[in-house]
């Protein structure tokens, strides 16, 4: 049938069908009624068969809102009548030969909700339901497919048929006849307690999603699984105590449960090895949690957004290895955090947003080797030490970025309080990665010589007026230290290249020593307005486009380069206090000749002799250099 009409549409079936097939009338927008003709033989009726007809309210019965199943249907495809949101009774024809309903089948609504895309918004469910609100399921019935009635918010009584062997209603509850699996509890029943019947083992996903009037919840002892989004938004629940006995927490398990403030694993908890992902997430008035010692991972948004959360207690002999990303995202009431010996992981942005985090330890035998991409970013952290156990993986190399070991980008980034930071020894990192301390509070900080490489932005408006560089040190990226508090620094020998804004906008920068720098890039010390002078070593090879621009505190260059380095026309634009431009004896007049450089020929001269013997001083002297200095 056509999807669309003007006018309102009601058929009548005739009786010698025996079939409704897939999509039959699947968004048949003006559809509002349909009957069967007397004698009706209809076995089927397919897949999507009736889905999305929202306007229809009459179906086998002269009642608005009444759902009457012919007695002879025999099965019901899967979202045969998913989203038809104007069903409000559901009744089996007496006599009914039904044996089979399948997936979705009476759905509010077809959709999942996917974290991944939408971790803010899991209240979006809720909104998708119709207005069902009791069911009888008839003793013919043997299969009942996977979630027939979700989303049925409205749904306030299930029960079955006297003479069903394969299903049964305890404590309000649908379950199997054995009671082994629990399959659905009605999102709108009215008791602010239930109590799970003791031979339940299973409770399959999404059996009491948005229960809300739900406050109390007596699980099974014998409870084993629970699966995906079982007990999701239900949003009176106070408490949650889970028993011993279970191995299997589904993804999103009490996802949404907003009134939780108790979350209690059971003491002698053995056997779950896996707090699922986002299986307490928006849990926002939950303030404690003692993870289990069996816990091995803690996996993606499995508490993201617990506003409320405050203390997270883990054992010392914790078997935990993995802590996924998103674990702990948005816990902006958390405060201390010690990652215990066997952590492996921490994913990407896993305490991201935690702005009250302020204590963050590792245990001393510890053995985590990866902190992913902005861990830890816009945290409130006050001092950090780094742990000998961390490696450095190029991401490249690996194909699953949060699974991976690796140390990753942003990890510290805007811990604005952050104002120590110190290395364990026999640290092995050998690069610190982009923005892996920018916009911190750190103060000064020596690195290890194990430390080859600084990222893009490593201390990018960092508070630090000192950064003590490793002598293996040899590779800078672009902003590596731009807009910092900087005030003094030395680039080792190693350092040949000075990539572009490497010091700009270091507006406190007053002293830097270069040894082995041959490229001085585009806008390298852009901006340093407290730089005075500068020496640049026998080397330097080039000096980029505004690598000096707007350094209008520079006075005086001493140039070490016999060979004159090619210098960019605006390579000194903005120096406005620039008085004198020393260069060896030797090379006066190359440096007066050449291009560019022929427009400084009136300040070019010689090197003072005070100069050329500071110059010439070994780097583990400072001091002896700076006497030489204020004695010339």
């Amino acid at each position: 049938f056509p999807t669309r009409r003007s006018s309102d549409l009601s058929i009548t079936i005739p009786a010698n069908i025996k079939r409704i097939e897939r999509q039959a009338f699947n968004s048949c927008e003006a559809l509002t009624e349909v009957q069967f003709a007397a004698g009706s033989a209809l076995e089927y009726i397919g897949e999507s068969a009736f889905a999305s007809c929202e306007a229809l309210g009459k179906f086998n019965a002269s009642e608005a809102g009444t759902f009457v199943i012919p007695a002879s249907v025999t099965e019901i495809g899967k979202m045969a009548f998913v989203h038809v949101t104007a069903m409000e009774r559901l009744l089996f024809a007496e006599g009914s030969k039904l044996t089979t309903i399948g997936n979705l089948a009476f759905s509010g609504h077809h959709e999942l909700y996917n974290p991944n895309s939408d971790v803010e918004g899991m209240d979006k469910l809720s909104d998708r339901t119709n207005l069902l609100k009791s069911v009888t399921l008839p003793k013919s019935l043997v299969n009942l497919g996977l979630h027939a009635f979700r989303y049925c918010n409205n749904l306030e009584e299930i029960s079955v048929e006297a003479g069903n062997s394969s299903f049964k209603v305890e404590n309000g509850a649908l379950l199997t006849a054995d009671g082994s699996r629990m399959i659905l509890y009605p999102a709108a029943a009215p008791a602010a307690s239930f109590e799970m019947p003791g031979s339940v083992r299973e409770v399959e996903s999404y059996a009491a999603s948005n229960t809300v009037s739900l406050e109390e919840i007596a699980f099974s002892d014998r409870l084993e699984r629970i699966g995906d989004y079982a007990f999701s938004f239900c949003t009176g629940l106070l408490e949650i105590n889970l028993p011993a006995a279970l191995t299997t927490l589904g993804e999103a398990a009490f996802g949404g449960c907003t009134a939780a403030v108790t979350l209690q694993f059971a003491e002698d908890s053995e056997d779950l090895k896996s707090i699922a992902p986002y299986a307490f997430a928006e849990c926002v008035s939950l303030q404690s949690v003692a993870i289990p010692a069996c816990v091995t991972e803690i996996c993606e948004g499995a508490f993201v957004y617990c506003e409320g959360l405050k203390t997270i207690v883990i054992p010392d002999n914790a078997a935990l290895e993995t802590i996924g990303a998103y674990a702990f995202n948005a816990c902006i009431g958390l405060e201390a955090f010690h990652v215990t010996s066997k952590v492996l992981s921490i994913g990407n942005y896993a305490f991201a947003l935690d702005q009250k985090l302020q204590s963050l330890t590792f245990a001393e035998n510890c053995s985590i080797e990866s902190i992913g991409d902005s861990a830890f970013w816009f945290c409130d952290i006050r001092t950090l030490e780094l742990p000998a156990s961390l490696i450095t993986v190029v991401k490249e190399q690996t194909s699953d970025l949060i699974g991976s070991r690796y140390v990753g980008d942003y990890a510290f980034e805007s811990n604005v309080n952050l104002t120590t930071v110190t290395f364990r020894e026999g640290f092995q990192m050998t690069a610190l990665p982009t923005h892996f301390f920018a916009n911190t509070g750190i103060e000064r900080i020596v690195l290890p010589d194990s430390i080859v490489s600084l990222g893009v932005g490593c201390f990018q408006d960092c508070a630090a007026t000192e950064i003590v560089l490793g002598k293996r040190v040899s590779q800078l990226d672009k902003y590596t230290f731009m807009g910092s508090k900087l005030e003094k620094i030395t680039l080792p020998a190693s350092v040949s290249v000075m990539p572009i804004h490497t010091f700009s906008g270091c507006e406190n920068l007053k002293e830097v020593t270069l040894l082995g720098v041959a490229t001085i890039g585009n806008y390298s010390f852009n901006g340093c307005t407290a730089l005075e002078q500068i020496t640049l070593p026998a080397s330097v090879s080039s000096i980029g486009m505004a690598a000096f621009s707007n350094c209008t505190s520079l006075r005086t260059i001493y140039i070490n380069a016999i060979s004159v380095p090619a210098l960019d026309s605006s390579a000194l634009n903005g120096c406005t206090a620039l008085e004198h431009i020393y260069v060896p004896a030797s090379a006066v007049r190359s440096y007066q000749r050449a291009a560019v450089w022929i427009n400084y020929k009136d300040i070019i001269a010689e090197k003072p002799v005070a100069a050329q013997q500071t110059a010439s001083l070994p780097v583990l002297l400072p001091e002896m250099a700076a006497d030489i200095k204020r004695a010339a």
